[in-house]
């Protein structure tokens, strides 16, 4: 229905609902990480579960809410993509995997836990949402853009292991 269509397609003083949303995501977990409690023990828990756990951090129940967080903003995307496009298939996002991979190593997270921060990842979203677009205006075909996608998730893992020796 058209209702659902102002999710995806509508936009606010000429920005659009999609990234309105996305800013808003962005803050609220800016927020959260650093100025809760909470935060304090998703970072901790991130780090060193075990530590976190002789802390008294509530390990199993910090991984379990932020499993749910992250289910939250799953489906927060499908709904902002099923109403870009006004259709639901499985195959509609496929492939996204590695962009968002790739953004969030860019953005300087971790990918073994523990370190990372929401500034980054944001830095690291508009980044990969430039290459892209970059790459598929000049006319890279999608499996090069893999490639160069998997070839940036490779530096910044080994980028990141030589930051921690």
């Amino acid at each position: 229905p058209s209702s659902i269509a102002f999710i995806g397609q509508g936009s606010l003083l000429y920005v659009p609902n999609p990234v309105i949303l996305f800013f808003a995501i962005v803050a609220l977990s800016y927020f959260v990480l650093h100025r809760t409690a909470f935060g304090a023990e998703i970072y901790a828990v991130g780090g060193n579960s075990r530590s976190a756990f002789i802390s008294g951090v509530r390990v199993v129940r910090v991984r379990i809410i932020v499993f749910a967080i992250a289910g939250s903003f799953y489906a927060i995307g499908a709904v902002i993509s099923m109403s870009r496009y006004m259709s639901a298939t499985m195959a509609q996002t496929t492939g996204l995997e590695l962009s968002t991979i790739a953004a969030v190593a860019i953005g300087g997270v971790s990918l073994s836990g523990g370190k990372g921060s929401i500034v980054g990842v944001l830095l690291g979203t508009l980044i990969i949402g430039v290459v892209d677009n970059g790459l598929s205006i000049t006319g890279v075909g999608p499996a090069q853009q893999a490639i160069l996608k998997g070839a940036i998730i490779i530096f910044a893992v080994m980028l990141d292991g030589f930051s921690r020796r």
